[in-house]
């Protein structure tokens, strides 16, 4: 995106909404982070923006920076490891080498804490669909490891709807909520998918 009186305002908006994820991260132990999605388009250009302006391009292994940000890229059922991605994404020796997916785990956490990072964002997270209980993977990891932390996914929006509120369980659907950026259409709503939902999350319909 150029940048534009739009842009300028786009950006606003999505500052305002990380601020507010961050805020109500954090806490005691057990607490949860927040747990956003962007849907793509815009969402995946206006990140790359705000990245542009919270740190460098590149930054070194041992400089701390504020936000992790990784592409998914396109994943088989089972192979590789989620966390195996992400480590990648951070350049960790231990990429593609940890048999051990628990040791993996806490190496790539512990690595985070040490860089100060302040929010996680996965981009192209419409891979997930091939793999979508790798959603609920996400939250545990998080509400174990990073729960001062907020996990924003960003993918193509239809993909990204289908993951979150229909392909997910329901403890994940409850989590999930999805930051609308400027200049994005309404959200269409539509009876039967929505009485889908509110049996999903287990609401009663009212009678009258």
């Amino acid at each position: 995106m150029a940048d534009t009186p739009f842009m300028a305002e786009t950006l606003a908006e999505l500052k305002r909404e990380l601020a507010l994820a961050k805020a109500i991260s954090g806490g005691p132990a057990g607490h949860e982070p927040a747990y956003r999605y962007l849907g793509d388009p815009p969402g995946k250009s206006v990140i790359q923006a705000y990245l542009h302006q919270q740190q460098p391009a590149e930054p070194t292994e041992d400089q701390a920076f504020p936000v992790f940000y990784v592409e998914v890229p396109p994943l088989f059922p089972d192979r590789p490891p989620l966390i195996e991605v992400l480590s990648r994404g951070l350049r960790l020796p231990m990429g593609g080498k940890w048999k051990d997916q628990f040791l993996a785990e806490e190496r790539f956490a512990e690595q985070l804490r040490a860089r100060q990072v302040e929010l996680v964002v996965l981009a192209d997270a419409h891979h997930l669909t091939a793999r979508p209980h790798a959603v609920e993977w996400l939250v545990s990891y998080f509400r174990n490891y990073l729960n001062h932390v907020p996990l924003v996914l960003v993918g193509e929006s239809e993909q990204m709807d289908t993951l979150l509120l229909w392909k997910a369980t329901a403890w994940v659907v409850r989590r999930f909520h999805r930051i609308r950026l400027p200049g994005e259409p309404e959200e269409r709503e539509h009876a039967e998918t929505r009485a889908d939902l509110r049996r999903m999350l287990g609401i009663k319909d009212d009678v009258e």
